[in-house]
């Protein structure tokens, strides 16, 4: 349980809204791959507006470019849609809801609540499919079926993968395996062949994402290099900054030593021509 309640944690810090600092509800995705409530960003937006400011991203400080200004267009994160349904599946307990509120198992199609996840069965199953999972020899040699409990970065991985399901209608039951170029966005092999996508250029999943990783990779080491000449501007300024406050109090400690030295030089020569004048006033007495 313990294991379960610190992957959970750290689940629910991922999926913790920056402006809310509560759990996602409608992630939405900015242009910056920052992802926020979708309420949270369209508050924040219309707060720019009211400031006659630029919409910019709260965490990064992006400028955000949507089309028509419509807060709506910002596409749905389906990575954190994804780890959601995980989290709530993991949050959920027996006496919590009743039959009908409790989620369906993907092997038996019960509804119940779902104790892991088997990347063959492509979902979250229940506790009698996994104990099934762990004792008819045929689901032993070809299911992977994993608890909560036991779940891993890999096991995440393989579970967000499972979940690239195809939305359209009468396309539920096929596989995200093509990236359409033209509309950038994930399509369904009936997608390909029954749409306009037909006609688009499109590449494979794993094509698009070797090409999107490459692209990240380039942006990366573009950023590196700027950063450290940033920082490299910033040392110079330090030490230029250093510099000229030694010399401010270098310029501040002559000034002060010079008027001291000033002042000496009046202070000897009043008691000078006060000792003259009080000799010549005790000449005339």
């Amino acid at each position: 349980m313990a294991e379960l309640n610190t992957f959970a944690k750290d689940l629910e810090a991922q999926l913790t809204c920056a402006i809310c600092n509560d759990i996602f509800t409608d992630p939405r995705t900015l242009p910056c791959l920052h992802t926020f409530c979708f309420k949270c960003i369209k508050s924040w937006n219309e707060a720019c507006h009211k400031e006659m400011k630029r919409l910019r991203c709260p965490t990064c400080r992006a400028v955000v470019k949507i089309e028509g200004d419509d807060i709506s267009k910002l596409p749905s994160s389906f990575t954190y849609n994804s780890l959601l349904q995980l989290f709530n599946a993991m949050k959920t307990k027996t006496d919590e809801h009743n039959q009908q509120q409790l989620p369906e198992c993907v092997s038996c199609n019960k509804r119940s609540v779902l104790v892991g996840f088997c990347a063959q069965c492509e979902g979250m199953i229940c506790n009698e499919c996994i104990n099934q999972h762990k004792t008819i020899t045929p689901l032993i040699k070809t299911h992977q079926a994993t608890l909560w409990g036991e779940f891993k970065t890999q096991n995440v991985n393989s579970y967000i993968n499972n979940q690239a399901i195809c939305k359209e209608k009468f396309h539920q039951k096929c596989r995200l395996d093509y990236y359409c170029i033209t509309c950038r966005k994930c399509i369904c092999q009936k997608c390909g062949m029954t749409t306009s996508h037909g006609s688009h250029d499109r590449v494979t999943i794993e094509k698009a994402a070797e090409d999107a990783k490459k692209l990240i990779r380039k942006e990366k080491d573009r950023l590196n290099e700027l950063l450290i000449g940033y920082k490299k501007e910033l040392e110079l300024s330090n030490e230029n900054m250093t510099r000229i406050q030694s010399e401010v109090d270098t310029a501040k400690a002559k000034v002060q030593n010079d008027i001291q030295a000033m002042m000496k030089i009046l202070q000897d020569r009043q008691n000078a021509l006060f000792a003259t004048l009080d000799g010549l006033l005790a000449e005339q007495t």
